[in-house]
């Protein structure tokens, strides 16, 4: 009986900011667009559970990073420090620094370790190294970025890791910027973007998608709406 109950309980996503992360940079317009204009949205106890696994692996190693890895290496680490641009909003996982280098961490955790970085963390990772490769003149500091991927599924005396050192891409930092202003447009214009996760055949980010029903029946192409105004 207990399983039945379980099965149909929802958790409801409430995240609705105002800003554009830079954990979203790549992420389908679309998806925003609902979410930004405040759309209810709610997944399953299976995600919900697959989430809370996920950030109880990524808050320890940000602890761990702090207190244990840094003073070991040398290195002053701060957690969670937050920038700001003009449209994009966003926390380091990990900044760590010393009298030669910048160390900017994002942490992920996956089912499975990728061959090669996935591009939207690359572009999230880039957006984060922007401030400081632009102020490299003034701090004098090599700027290191670095995804590192973790497991999910730990097996005792075992963490499958790994990790990528990422080179800052200019081209892709103004691409962020560019796409951030069109979500700006497409939400002060009423108008729902492109179905670009489905355009784009990413299913991945359908599978997940708590938009899912309601942008199948509002079609791929964007659509305008009219204003309640």
């Amino acid at each position: 009986m207990y399983k039945e109950v379980l099965r149909n309980i929802e958790f409801e996503e409430n995240d609705h900011s105002n800003f554009s992360y830079a954990s979203e940079g790549d992420y389908c317009q679309r998806k925003l667009w609902y979410k930004r204009k405040g759309y209810p949205s709610f997944h399953n106890f299976p995600t919900e559970v697959n989430f809370k696994q996920g950030n109880a692996i990524h808050d320890l190693l940000q602890t761990l990073f702090e207190t244990k890895i840094a003073p070991e290496l040398g290195l002053i680490a701060h957690r969670e420090v937050r920038i700001n641009n003009e449209y994009i909003h966003g926390f380091i996982d990990v900044f760590m620094v010393n009298d030669k280098e910048i160390h900017i961490i994002e942490i992920k955790t996956t089912k499975t370790l990728p061959d090669a970085p996935y591009p939207h963390h690359v572009t999230q990772l880039n957006t984060y190294m922007q401030p400081y490769i632009a102020n490299q003149n003034k701090h004098h500091k090599k700027v290191i970025g670095t995804l590192f991927y973790i497991e999910k599924a730990i097996i005792y005396g075992n963490s499958p890791q790994k990790e990528f050192n990422i080179e800052y891409s200019e081209d892709m930092f103004l691409r962020t910027m560019q796409r951030a202003e069109e979500l700006k447009g497409a939400l002060e214009n009423n108008i729902v973007p492109p179905a670009e996760a489905m355009i784009n055949k990413n299913y991945w980010e359908c599978k997940l998608c708590s938009f899912y029903t309601m942008c199948r029946k509002t079609g791929k192409e964007a659509t305008p709406l009219e204003r309640s105004d």
